[in-house]
């Protein structure tokens, strides 16, 4: 792009990273005080809708571009961060700023180069199938594949905003040892994720075709079969969503950096596999196996590691 647009949209990024990184910092917080719902509600609802709100006035404004969207973004981060700031004073207990906290400073750095390393790997398994489409494929099929992975990604809007609020209550009962509370807060956090996605699900293999050409246009109508396997590799993944969440709080990140390089490496080598085969479909049916295979992987482990936690029998999904 020319010099002068993409140092603007980098300076507009400049702004706007460090305000997003602020507003996670800041929900985590509040959530740990032990208000889950008010913790989601500056990054969740007041900078989306900001966004949109923005993007619509530039838009009315003429204005638009890659460097004005991305600053709208930032205005949205800082005014949800001021919100944040506000919440995170209103909700702290009482007294709780004279309180100096002892940081087992050892434990924290360690986790840090696994959870990296399972942040990237996630990075990378979420894109390697467009780069290997766009590599054995054509860049047709690539907008047909981006249709279908940005619609599946709706399977998991639910399991994504449940996941936080799962954080903290699963530390507090793991605080307490109480293993019959963190098994039961787990069931029903994964009956509701699942639940979400498989309404999602549902509704795209009932009107798959006339959703794509209502958002995407006719010229798309060939992604629906990549959009309704993906859904249900993502399905699996929102149902299992709260396992991977209590592996993080209980301190096994190494399994988790693991297994999401596994799930990576997998993915990757079913997909220059199966896309000559079957193109788009093939990305997606690659895709769809890594996940499916990883996030079993993790429910089964999380199972594991709940009965040596507790001492009893059964799976990590129980009865309430």
């Amino acid at each position: 792009g020319e010099p002068g647009v993409d140092r603007a949209l980098y300076l507009a990024a400049l702004f706007a990273v460090p305000l997003l990184a602020l507003g996670s910092v800041q929900r985590a917080s509040i959530n740990g005080y032990g208000h889950a719902l008010a913790s989601q509600v500056p990054e969740l609802l007041l900078r989306p809708s900001l966004v949109l709100l923005l993007l619509g006035v530039l838009w009315v404004a003429g204005a638009q571009s890659p460097a004005t969207a991305m600053l709208a973004q930032g205005v949205a981060a800082f005014f949800a961060c001021l919100l944040g700031h506000r919440l995170l004073h209103r909700m702290a207990p009482e007294g709780s700023a004279r309180v100096r906290g002892e940081v087992d400073w050892r434990q924290w750095l360690g986790s840090m180069p696994p959870l990296a390393f399972f942040m990237g790997a996630q990075v990378v398994n979420s894109q390697v199938d467009i780069l290997v489409v766009g590599a054995l494929g054509s860049a047709e099929q690539v907008g047909l594949y981006k249709v279908a992975a940005t619609g599946a990604a709706q399977v998991m809007i639910v399991s994504s905003v449940v996941n936080p609020l799962l954080s903290a209550e699963i530390v507090r009962q793991r605080g307490r040892g109480d293993v019959r509370g963190l098994r039961s807060l787990l069931s029903r956090g994964m009956v509701i994720s699942f639940c979400a996605g498989l309404l999602v699900t549902a509704v795209y293999f009932l009107f798959a075709p006339e959703l794509i050409q209502l958002l995407f246009g006719e010229q798309y109508a060939g992604a629906q079969h990549a959009l309704l396997i993906l859904s249900l590799g993502y399905l699996v993944y929102a149902g299992t969503a709260p396992a991977g969440t209590y592996m993080t709080m209980s301190g096994r990140e190494k399994t988790l950096a693991l297994s999401a390089s596994a799930a990576a490496a997998l993915n990757l080598a079913l997909n220059i596999w199966l896309i000559p085969r079957y193109g788009v479909a093939g990305a997606a049916t690659a895709t769809a196996l890594s996940i499916v295979c990883w996030r079993l992987f993790l429910l089964g482990h999380a199972g594991r590691c709940l009965r040596a936690e507790g001492g009893t029998s059964g799976p990590v999904v129980s009865a309430s």
